[in-house]
């Protein structure tokens, strides 16, 4: 294994701590199938009325051995200008090229917007005039912003670390003390191949993670203390090129928010005629309204089936089936997930059951 992850953040204490990644795979430069400029929009909200407490954004860039850094580009954060060079914190080889990962406190250009504005998503400009392209591969942002009766605790890990097949990494997360709310598990990796595959597991939750390209893996470790998250990469079964795989982000990350709780109820699962049905009840168990509700039946990363159920009344209960092809999934499935999403005030929360296929 080459390069490392870095600790960038980890505390406890007021506001409400977020994570944002994106697969973006920009070219950059002049001439040929590149640009000399890109725009990306990282969708990370901020509700009103909220001070931006922390800010990191994350960087990752593949270059050719060629491209010697620092190079001249401008990256810009909502219009203001954060670098005019690019200067590498981490460096790792890959087969045919350079990555780096570029790390950034923009702190002082979130907070900028002050605390009265509500912030939907944040705009990067990359700008970059050479014959010799970079590709931007992947933007991370990192933010705790503070509003009064919220609290977190987070860990915020970034940088480049190599996989090759055969090798397998464990990680213990060692978070500060606990406020009493549901823990997400979040790594984001680059993976090199369609026929690559790796395994994240944590606990009872594993991935699968197939295919080629950028990928967010999503675990929710509900065990009190440590975290034990471990990424394999076993040998496939034939040659493959490239072959290098790439962890670029771990954050783990719990908040306690005074939103309304919602619980699933799972009910049945039916297959039958080449369909798989999921029946269950989503009930608000709260005093206020739970907004935004959204529900998402998942295998490993791939989301199967989805419903926006809008609003839930205080007390309220909904019965909802989901129903999905059934080829689509593995033969030894047995476990599926259900997602539930939902807010209130722009205060996002989420929660996890997992259901028994066989």
């Amino acid at each position: 294994m080459e390069g490392f992850l870095a600790r960038v953040y980890e505390g406890r204490g007021s506001g409400i701590a977020a994570f944002k990644a994106l697969g973006v795979s920009s070219v950059l430069g002049s001439g040929g199938f590149a640009s000399k400029s890109s725009y990306f929009k990282i969708p990370l909200a901020k509700p009103r009325e909220c001070r931006v407490d922390v800010g990191i954004l994350s960087v990752g860039v593949t270059a050719p051995p060629t491209v010697r850094v620092p190079f001249r580009w401008r990256l810009e954060l909502e219009g203001l200008t954060i670098s005019r060079e690019a200067k590498p914190q981490f460096t790792v080889h890959l087969e045919d090229s350079l990555f780096h990962r570029i790390v950034f406190d923009v702190r002082p250009v979130l907070a900028s917007k002050g605390e009265s504005v509500a912030v939907d998503s944040y705009t990067l400009k990359a700008v970059y005039d050479s014959a010799h392209p970079v590709v931007v591969r992947d933007i991370s942002l990192f933010k705790v912003y503070s509003k009064p009766r919220l609290e977190h605790s987070a860990t915020y890990m970034t940088g480049a670390l190599i996989l090759e097949p055969g090798d397998s990494y464990t990680l213990t997360l060692s978070p500060a003390e606990a406020v009493g709310g549901d823990r997400v598990l979040t790594l984001t990796l680059i993976t090199p191949s369609p026929r690559v595959t790796l395994n994240v597991e944590s606990g009872e939750d594993l991935v699968e993670v197939s295919g080629q390209g950028f990928k967010v893996v999503e675990l929710q470790p509900q065990q009190p203390g440590d975290v034990r998250v471990t990424i394999d990469y076993p040998k496939p079964e034939i040659s493959i090129y490239p072959r290098k795989a790439v962890v670029t982000n771990v954050a783990l990350i719990e908040n306690k928010a005074p939103i309304p709780p919602l619980n699933i109820y799972p009910e049945k699962v039916e297959v039958e005629g080449g369909k798989l049905r999921v029946k269950l009840s989503l009930a608000n168990e709260g005093r206020e309204v739970a907004e935004d509700v959204h529900v998402i039946l998942r295998h490993s990363m791939i989301n199967l089936k989805e419903a926006r159920l809008g609003s839930l009344e205080p007390g309220e209960l909904v019965d909802v089936t989901l129903e999905a092809d059934a080829s689509k999934l593995p033969a030894k499935t047995q476990r599926l997930l259900v997602l539930v999403t939902w807010s209130k005030d722009g205060i996002a929360s989420s929660k996890t059951t997992v259901i028994n296929v066989r």
